[in-house]
């Protein structure tokens, strides 16, 4: 099995060897610049990809430098256990990555262990969401404070993101697509946002967030509100997505329904530390 460093060689002439559809091949060139570690694995049209950005969290409690890792395995034929070998020869500091639960058993065998959810109440977990909507029967929230997002909101959301989610503040530019992504603004100032695409037959809720300060104000759920209605206006069937757990009641409000797959968050602590 191939393992082939993307940020060390000439993506276009290593993409040539495998066999991708345009699509992939064009997420796999876009994406080469934010990703601080980015593994190829595998060969011909049995590939699959080992993303990592390392991130500094710093605040009153915490100082910890650590790789966010990602896999993404394109048709499901690799072991994940190839994956973990390309993260164990690159582990020089804290790891975080997310397993299915069919895999969890090996992740923990490498010395990955579960998060806590934020409630204290169980581990932190992420599930697929969807719900269905039809064009007249999903009612657009009326709401001043809700508007499309424009290319110039970009650095302001950037800004925000690199203080509240650092994981995300170098995929803005990544997630935004024209027309389809929507803010809360109030008072001149992002206080949520809902990236979104297109999708062959569905709308796609990349990523939805809101300030920490402004939880508990409902503007995850007119974000959410908005989305549904704007996939109804463009004909779409459905909007699907991934939520964390601590959003599931909000989805369930909303009549989402969950996929029975749970993804695990997981740590790897730093040799040593």
């Amino acid at each position: 099995m191939n393992f082939i460093d993307l940020k060390q060689t000439s993506l276009e002439e290593v993409l040539s060897q495998f066999e991708l559809t345009t699509e992939d091949y064009e997420g796999l060139v876009r994406e080469a610049a934010y990703f601080d570690k980015y593994f190829l694995v595998g060969e011909g049209a049995n590939i699959g990809k080992l993303t990592v950005f390392t991130q500094h969290l710093h605040d009153p409690w915490i100082d910890i430098e650590l790789d966010n890792c990602d896999i993404l395995n394109y048709r499901g034929k690799i072991p994940v256990e190839y994956f973990l070998d390309v993260m164990d020869e690159i582990f020089e500091r804290t790891q975080l990555a997310r397993a299915s639960e069919h895999d969890l058993e090996t992740f923990q065998k490498r010395g990955f262990r579960t998060i806590p959810n934020k409630e204290g109440r169980g581990v932190a977990i992420l599930r697929p969401v969807g719900r269905h909507v039809k064009k007249g029967d999903v009612e657009k929230p009326e709401d001043k404070r809700l508007r499309v997002m424009m290319p110039e909101d970009l650095p302001e959301i950037k800004r925000l993101f690199e203080r509240e989610y650092p994981f995300r503040y170098r995929a803005v530019e990544l997630m935004y697509v024209p027309g389809s992504c929507f803010l809360f603004e109030e008072e001149d100032e992002i206080r949520g946002v809902i990236f979104n695409e297109k999708r062959e037959n569905y709308l796609y809720c990349k990523e939805l967030f809101v300030k920490d300060s402004e939880r508990g104000r409902e503007i995850a759920r007119l974000l959410l509100s908005q989305a549904f209605w704007y996939a109804a206006e463009q004909g779409f069937a459905e909007v699907r997505g991934n939520a964390r757990d601590r959003a599931f009641p909000l989805y369930r409000r909303l009549g989402a329904k969950f996929g029975e797959e749970i993804e695990y968050y997981l740590k790897r602590e730093k040799r040593g530390g």
